[in-house]
């Protein structure tokens, strides 16, 4: 993609901007009571990772940064990449605007157990805002996970017997026997007129015995709004979060301080609760992530996109219509096709011909979540919209190049779905290698999809609601492949220079991001794979009279 200069725009003026459109978004964090008065307790949570399969998704309730270093395993959240700043954010807590108080607990192993004496960090940070930060009518727990810097009031342990709150700096007042294989980290954070005292205390999690404490008064108030997390490795001043990839890492800034260096730990019985905490059980995000469609001539495709499930769960996604019952007034939900998850891509496809593309249908997609006590049916609702071949106009909203800096840009949406636009057409940059942070993954294979993976639902999870009502394209560019330019070439590798062609990822990564993106679209003109068994996705779309060709680079 060739980007032209543009005018400078500073990131709060363009905010600015755009949050003149009024009215609230969902996800938006409020406060449900005036200032000045607590809000109700929320029902304490309590993660429930021990019924949990082993899988690489963390559950509902999650979101791991990045996913790909974190997994369930042994009943278990288990962070086994020893690198910096990985946390794990609970979706459906957060701190409100209203005062109240805080406790959290969390035990916490080494991953291949051993005494938790060593190398690490591990703990809490609370009262995390994202980019929107200086806009509080525009937070929202999903941009709150990616941070801004320095965001969050940090509380831990270092494997070296340090504790603090706060500044990672102040470990060393308290030394912790760290012997055991097992703590369990108890934080409290209690009003104290316009401040919080905040005390972190660890115990011998099987012995029961009390190792330490570190506590801080005088937290403002403003520190207390916002996400949760759990940290494995606290970054230290002058370092920033890195990762597992193909190259060296780029030189950064000589770190400052003390540096408890690097572990990999396992999290388990993470509690929350007290009245600062608001729940909001929509906030859930999976199994079924969302849907995206395309109709045309009569043929109905539709992709569902899943997270990354383990070996033992339900291996296939059901479609269903409603159905009219004869002798009985009500209609019922019927299974229409089942298909199987790729196990790469996480994408269940349904092709449907001879669909009724004369009326709107309403359908529902259906996934068994299992567990180790258990099922559970989880469901995703949208309309298959007629082929609107009466009207005069046909409208389409081209959207690309979004750096989700504003993640999940709800203002953007909200002017979209004013539109009502009758197909989406997503032509490029679905999202960039900054989106999300931590750069990007290049190998091996399968961590390098899953950091694909979690960059594409920023896309879905900003535009979901609108693609589950209405047909929508997405066109993969440049970015979409983790490119500064692409010419294609037939699926070809790069051999010198990006302009020379081809594709610097491997074709089971490239085949990924056409299957995530492209798998909805009509059958290709050209079945046969391109070079290096890429798949070909480029052909012609017909909705509303209207031939669109749809090109790949």
């Amino acid at each position: 993609t060739m980007h032209r200069p543009r005018r400078s725009l500073t990131r709060r003026k363009f905010v600015g901007n755009v949050t003149a459109v009024s009215a609230t978004a969902t996800g938006v964090l409020r406060s449900t009571t005036r200032p000045g008065r607590a809000a109700p307790a929320a029902p304490e949570f309590r993660a429930q990772w021990g019924q949990s399969l082993d899988r690489a998704w963390l559950g509902t309730d999650f979101w791991a940064n990045p996913m790909q270093d974190w997994r369930v395993a042994n009943g278990r959240a288990e962070c086994h990449n020893a690198a910096p700043d990985r946390n794990l954010h609970v979706l459906t807590r957060q701190l409100a605007v209203a005062p109240g108080d805080l406790l959290m607990s969390v035990r916490v192993g080494r991953v291949g157990g051993g005494a938790l004496a060593g190398k690490g960090s591990f703990g809490f940070r609370i009262g995390i805002l994202g980019t929107l930060r200086d806009y509080p009518e525009h937070h929202d727990y999903r941009n709150n996970l990616w941070p801004a810097p320095a965001s969050g009031l940090s509380a831990g342990v270092t494997a070296d017997g340090g504790i603090f709150v706060e500044k990672l700096g102040s470990a060393n007042n308290v030394k912790l026997d760290l012997s055991a294989e097992e703590v369990e980290l108890r934080l409290s954070a209690e009003r104290k007129g316009d401040s919080y005292e905040v005390t972190l205390t660890a115990f011998d999690a099987r012995a029961g015995k009390q190792l330490g404490q570190a506590s801080v008064d005088s937290v403002p108030a403003s520190q207390f709004v916002g996400n949760l997390a759990l940290v494995c490795n606290f970054p230290v001043a002058g370092a920033g979060p890195g990762g597992k990839g193909k190259g060296k890492p780029k030189a950064k800034a000589m770190p400052t301080g003390p540096n408890p260096g690097l572990g990999q730990f396992w999290f388990n019985d993470w509690r929350i609760s007290g009245s600062k905490v608001v729940a909001d059980e929509s906030h859930a995000f999976g199994p079924i992530l969302w849907s995206q469609y395309t109709l045309s001539g009569g043929v109905l495709k539709l992709t569902v996109q899943m997270p990354p499930l383990g070996p033992q769960d339900t291996a296939n996604v059901r479609l269903q219509t409603r159905a009219h019952m004869q002798g009985d007034a009500r209609t019922q939900w019927t299974d229409i096709a089942t298909s199987v998850i790729h196990p790469r891509a996480r994408t269940a496809v349904f092709r449907i011909p001879k669909w009724n593309d004369r009326a709107d249908v309403p359908y529902r997609v259906a996934y068994t979540l299992r567990s180790k006590s258990g099922s559970q049916e989880h469901y995703w609702t949208g309309l298959i919209r007629r082929d609107p071949v009466d009207q005069a106009e046909l409208s389409v909203a081209d959207i690309s190049c979004n750096i989700h800096a504003i993640f999940p840009n709800v203002p953007l949406v909200r002017n979209v779905a004013k539109l009502n636009p009758d197909l989406l057409a997503f032509t490029g940059d679905q999202f960039y290698e900054s989106t999300g942070g931590y750069g990007v993954q290049r190998a091996p294979l399968e961590p390098a999809i899953l950091d694909y993976l979690r960059k594409w639902y920023f896309h879905g999870w900003t535009w979901r609601e609108l693609m589950r009502d209405r047909p929508s394209v997405s066109i993969p560019d440049d970015h979409d492949v983790y490119q500064g330019n692409l010419w294609g070439e037939g699926g070809a590798g790069r051999v010198t220079t990006q302009e020379a062609g081809g594709y610097d990822m491997p074709a089971d990564w490239v085949n990924v991001v056409h299957r995530t993106q492209t798998s909805h679209h009509p059958d290709a003109y050209d079945p046969a794979p391109g070079t290096r068994g890429t798949i070909n996705w480029y052909g012609a779309l017909t909705y509303g009279r209207v031939s669109f060709a749809l090109l790949a680079d």
